[in-house]
């Protein structure tokens, strides 16, 4: 990969890349400064990327992994507060399901400990408020797919914060607003 092509890139997916690092970290600076490193990640890797899928995929992975990995150093998890999770215990799934979105420490606290490809889907979804349908366009899988990983997260979160009641997953984002 050329610098040209990493500048292109840059020029391309920056503002959407910074947007996505600014919701994912609740934070400007922090933003700024995860979107310089996924860019450095980039400079440093020179990946080749498969012709066939678009970068955009490739970035918002690497893109995901360093906020998430940023989000564990500062130890979210010691910072939720108590009455965050009690008011979930006794909530109907879909205002389960809105809360988790309203809620982005709570969140971030639920995504340690899940794997890369259900952190991109979680965060595609309730960060960057893409549907079922663009989330599979984006990392190459099918919608079902998608909101079964999001059925299987949701199930697990909310068995985390109360001991495990069913969430169904709303076939489009207009569902949980």
């Amino acid at each position: 990969m050329l610098d040209a092509d990493i500048e292109s890139l840059y020029v391309q997916y920056g503002h959407y890349l910074f947007t996505r690092c600014k919701n994912v970290l609740g934070s400007e600076d922090e933003a700024y400064d995860a979107l310089q490193e996924v860019f450095v990640r980039v400079v440093k890797n020179r990946p080749t990327l498969d012709p066939e899928r678009p970068p955009l995929a490739w970035l918002n992975r690497v893109t995901t992994n360093i906020c998430l990995n940023r989000i564990r150093a500062r130890r979210y998890r010691n910072h939720i507060h108590i009455d965050d999770i009690r008011e979930l215990a006794d909530c109907s799934p879909s205002i389960f399901i809105a809360r988790l979105a309203e809620n982005r420490n709570l969140l971030r606290y639920l995504l340690n400990g899940v794997d890369s490809r259900t952190q991109e889907v979680v965060v595609s979804y309730f960060f960057d408020e893409r549907t079922a349908a663009q989330i599979a366009d984006n990392i190459g899988i099918s919608a079902p797919t998608v909101r079964r990983i999001l059925k299987r997260f949701l199930i697990q979160a909310r068995s985390r914060l109360d001991g495990g009641a069913t969430v169904s997953v709303p076939a489009e984002r207009s569902a949980i607003s």
